[in-house]
């Protein structure tokens, strides 16, 4: 017998004792890979303006397979009230975005904004839609709040509040308007935490934490 025919007769023997291994003994399937889907809050970038002054580029996503809803002022409803027009490049204003600052305690503490009337509409972000935010604070902090001096050294982070349903923003809306307790309570998510950079300087948060 020729080697080459003995190479081959070789060859045919190993594939036939490893097709008979495998399915005396298959293998497990992988687990699926776990997707993170989740209402996600992400600094893009922290700007130190002055002394007295810092600004945020804020990205909210919605990485739920279905729509979240916040309060807030719809800037397009507005106009078409107003002008009988649509402008697509009007973007909702969201309550709830909250600035927050870690305590010497550990815990965290809301420092801005303060607002004194209630929001008017519900903004429906649907999933996989994002929103950017531009927002800023200065020293001191508008009258509305409680503390006014804000130093702008340690660890901040963004909140946002929203509710899973419809239903549920609308109620807190009704209880605005009746001065009443809602019994709907908004879900929270929040950015990693970031420090505010030093005069003139630019930080940014590259990932966020649920």
């Amino acid at each position: 017998m020729k080697i080459a025919s003995i190479a081959a007769v070789a060859l045919v023997g190993i594939a036939i004792a490893v097709y008979t291994w495998f399915a005396a003994h298959p293998i497990a399937p992988l687990p699926p890979v776990k997707q993170t889907r989740e209402v996600t809050v992400v600094v893009d970038r922290v700007r130190r303006v002055s002394a007295n002054e810092a600004d945020f580029s804020i990205r909210i996503t919605n990485g739920t397979a279905n729509p979240v809803y916040f309060l807030g002022v719809d800037y397009r409803k507005m106009q078409r009230i107003i002008s009988k027009k649509d402008d697509p490049s009007l973007q909702p204003a969201l309550f709830g975005v909250l600035l927050e600052q870690k305590t010497a305690l550990e815990d965290w503490h809301v420092i801005a904004p303060c607002p004194d009337v209630p929001p008017p509409d519900v903004i429906s972000m649907n999933s996989g839609d994002s929103q950017l935010i531009e927002s800023g604070i200065t020293n001191p902090i508008e009258a509305l709040c409680k503390k006014r001096d804000l130093e702008f050294s340690g660890s901040f982070r963004i909140a946002a509040e929203y509710f899973a349903s419809e239903e549920e923003a609308n109620s807190v809306l009704k209880s605005y308007d009746q001065g009443v307790e809602s019994a709907s309570r908004p879900v929270r998510t929040v950015s990693e935490p970031f420090e505010i950079p030093p005069d003139g300087g630019t930080g940014s948060q590259p990932s966020n934490r649920p």
